[in-house]
């Protein structure tokens, strides 16, 4: 049997007890919500206190509404907002949900519930030392590429309308920085500066073509580049 369609992984998340191990896996969660694995899918279900349903109503309108204006976001398998959300069962208890693309990466590592400048600046550098593991100067290239447009698009954006509780996470397979679990801007803070600050780390170190051709080469000793960054575009 292969991987099951959105369809199918949204009929099993409405049928099924999400704590039902032979068909999901718990991943966590955080205020709002739960996060889990739909196995043998590309897709995650997120659920939520019923209580909660106008704060992911708005996240969901935050996602369609970047997704619309070019930015890279998971993919929710839907196009607006009252066909995402879904009711659940999870233990004994009725709950809403929507499902959401599965993104095989990593985001801002962080040692508490805000993040600090030095963990949002080590993000891009872990791009770069992923980048650096490709297995060709090709896909590399292709990988840094896509981080680097991705970076370009949330910058007007951003300027135009702040992201709330701007979170992203990189994807392994695209090179995408995707744009994820965003705020109700009802309830975030307007840090449209700082935020803006946190794509110019990643955009500045990104160009670094010398830091990435060093790193590069501490990866493929046998299969160097010029020190001096010619070989990035």
């Amino acid at each position: 049997m292969g991987k099951l369609s959105f369809r199918e992984a949204k009929e099993l998340a409405s049928t099924k007890n999400l704590t039902d191990k032979t068909y999901f896996t718990p991943f966590g969660g955080g205020v709002n919500k739960k996060a889990y694995g739909i196995n043998n899918s590309p897709w995650i279900v997120l659920s939520a206190p019923k209580s909660k349903e106008r704060l992911i109503k708005a996240e969901i309108d935050q996602i369609l509404s970047l997704k619309k204006n070019g930015v890279y976001t998971p993919d929710l398998g839907v196009s607006t907002t009252d066909e995402a959300i879904f009711e659940v069962q999870e233990n004994t208890e009725k709950k809403i949900a929507f499902i959401e693309e599965k993104i095989d990466g990593f985001e801002i590592p962080r040692a508490g519930t805000a993040f600090s400048e030095d963990e949002v600046k080590k993000f891009s550098i872990q791009i770069l030392k992923f980048i650096a593991t490709q297995p060709t100067i090709e896909d590399a290239e292709i990988k840094r590429e896509n981080a680097i447009k991705s970076i370009e698009l949330l910058i007007p954006q951003i300027k135009k309308a702040d992201v709330p509780d701007f979170q992203v996470r990189f994807d392994n397979a695209t090179g995408k920085i995707l744009t994820l679990d965003p705020g109700d801007p009802l309830n975030s803070e307007n840090a449209q500066d700082k935020h803006l600050r946190w794509l110019n780390f990643w955009q500045k170190d990104l160009a670094d073509k010398r830091y990435l051709s060093r790193l590069w080469n501490e990866q493929h000793p046998n299969n160097k580049v010029n020190s001096n960054g010619s070989n990035w575009k």
